[in-house]
């Protein structure tokens, strides 16, 4: 007796709502969200007339699919305590993303005020994602490390021009700030390419 409430009792902690579980659960509602959606579409494609009901079916497929990727990549880090927090910041960005695109496109919501949100929304969770990936990067080498920081630092300051863009409506905003906005999105890029290489260089 005494075994089995323990054994009862560790499967209720196992289910603890921890960054590990809600990656779990995340996955679970992932793959079915998925696949239901992949079945909406074909069924589209093969039998559906393309009306305005189908299309919108599917844009809020297409929107699960970037969504979803996004809120994976953010979970790829929740085995890591240090970053629990920034875990729960990407997938809960991508999940209010996919809500908020779901009812603009079913003018659920309406307004500029909720597109603003929709595109604030989009540029967190596309920077959690690729924060997410590059910390995934890990290495001894100083310069591995400087690199990944400093790509870090170029992906949060094109997210945060992004979203100041977003908030001004173009009202105020000159040539060089978007020759600025250029200039990092191509550092981004680069440190994008370059972190890994030089990883798999300095680890021979």
């Amino acid at each position: 007796m005494g075994r089995k409430k323990s054994k009862k009792v560790a499967k209720k902690q196992d289910w603890r709502w921890t960054p590990r579980n809600m990656k779990k659960a995340y996955l679970f509602a992932l793959v079915l969200s998925l696949i239901a959606s992949a079945a909406v579409a074909v069924f589209i494609f093969l039998l559906g007339t393309f009306g305005e009901v189908e299309l919108r079916l599917l844009l809020t497929t297409l929107a699960v699919g970037i969504f979803s990727l996004a809120g994976l990549a953010s979970t790829a880090l929740s085995g890591n305590k240090k970053h629990d927090l920034f875990v729960f910041f990407g997938v809960v960005a991508s999940i209010a993303g996919f809500v908020t695109a779901a009812g603009l496109i079913w003018e659920v919501l309406t307004g500029e005020t909720w597109g603003k949100t929709f595109l604030i929304l989009a540029v967190m969770s596309y920077a959690a994602a690729h924060t997410s990936l590059l910390l995934l990067i890990d290495s001894k080498k100083k310069i591995v490390i400087h690199a990944r920081s400093a790509t870090i630092g170029f992906v949060t300051v094109v997210a945060l021009m992004l979203i100041y863009l977003v908030f001004a409506s173009g009202d105020g905003i000159d040539e060089s700030f978007f020759r600025f906005l250029g200039a990092f999105a191509v550092l981004d890029v680069l440190g994008t390419v370059v972190t890994p290489l030089l990883r798999r260089y300095y680890a021979k």
